[in-house]
Order: structure tokens, then sequence, then C-alpha cells
């Protein structure tokens, strides 16, 4: 037996019971909606096995990803201070030639600092000095300065300490003693980058791969 109660209600909609024998169905229905509900029905909810093996799941995918995510991460952070410290070269060499006056690109192995100013002996406070510090996962190491005959005193003014430059000349070129090139390399030594002074001796760049030495 088909038992059926309709009740209407405000703004045309009906209100209506449906069932035959103990199986019951709620029509809700209104202009352009209609809802089915079935009294006593009840979606099941996940246990706390169920809840306990899907995190377990998660906690072993994250564990597998997670040496290839840092890998990830260290190479994105030994990059981006790779181009940072290439465009400081450009931005000193940008300078030197503006200003007309010698400007240094300093490196501090050591600390994992660098930074830039003008040469002392020009200008003894530079307002536009700079200076920045290598993120914890990296570190980096410089050449030796060239050898080119240069008198002993200019050689020492290029190394001070656990400190050298890279000096640019108000003609635009890079001086003849500065560092051939600097190795920037991730804490665990797994990847590493090149900046590289030209044949020409007229700017750095990034190179991938170690620099021919003679």
């Amino acid at each position: 037996m088909i038992l059926r109660t309709q009740k209407n209600l405000p703004g045309g909609g009906q209100l209506s019971a449906r069932g035959a024998g103990r199986a019951r169905w709620l029509v809700v229905g209104g202009p352009g909606r209609v809802w089915l509900a079935r009294p006593g029905f009840s979606r099941r909810a996940f246990t706390l096995v169920e809840l306990v093996l899907v995190l377990a799941l998660l906690a072993m995918a994250v564990a597998v990803a997670a040496p290839a995510l840092s890998r990830f991460f260290s190479g994105r952070t030994l990059d981006n201070e790779a181009r940072r410290l290439l465009a400081l070269t450009r931005y000193a060499q940008s300078r030197a030639v503006s200003e007309g006056m010698p400007i240094l690109l300093w490196l501090r192995p050591e600390a994992g600092q660098y930074g830039l100013r003008a040469e002392t002996a020009f200008a003894e406070d530079d307002p536009r000095a700079v200076e920045y510090t290598l993120d914890d996962s990296l570190r980096f190491e410089v050449a030796p300065p060239g050898l080119e005959g240069e008198s002993p005193w200019k050689l020492a003014a290029l190394t001070t300490g656990s400190q050298q430059f890279i000096r640019f000349t108000p003609d635009g070129f890079v001086d003849p003693n500065s560092p051939a090139w600097v190795w920037l390399q991730t804490a665990d030594g797994r990847e590493a980058t090149w900046l590289v002074l030209t044949p020409n001796r007229l700017k750095y760049e990034l190179a991938t791969l170690p620099p021919e030495t003679e």
C-alpha cells in the first residue's frame, strides 16, 4: 500500500511524504527546486582505524618526497644567490663608469658575506654601499688574485686578510688582479655555480662547469 501526504508551502512549494510500508521518502519542492531525503538515513563516518591509516599513508608520502623537495629548494636558493651576485657585478661596473671612480665588490668567504662600496681612496663614506649575507645552506670560495706584474701594494689592496675584492675601473674594465672566478655551492656539495670572468675581462658571467685553468 502506497501512502502519500502533501502540504502546500509558501512561495508555491510543496511538502509531501510518500511511502510504502516502512520505507518513506520526504520530498520538498519549490519553483525549480526538488530535494529528496530519507528519514533515518545517515552517512557512515570514518572509523578511527581508517583515519590512522590515511595519516600513515600521508606520512610515508612526505617522507619519500622530503629529500627531493629539500634538494629542489636548496637549488633554488643557490640560483637566486648566484643571480644576485651577478647583478651586483653589473651594478658595480655601471657605478664605476657613471661616477668616474673605482668600485669594489668585496668578498669574505669565511664569514659568508659580500658587498659593494666605492674605493676608500676616492670616497671615505659611501652612502650607496650594500652588504649581503649568504643563506646558511650555501658557501663560496674565491680564486686567488691574478698575478700580472702589478706592484705588491696593489695586490695587497685587492686582498686584505680573509677579504678579497673585485675592482671595477672607471673605464668599464675589471682590474687585472681581480679574482678570475667565485665558486658558490650548497653546503652538502651537491650543486655548484661559478661566477667566471670572461676572456676579454669586461664582465663576469655564470657557469655551471668549473672554469678552465692553465
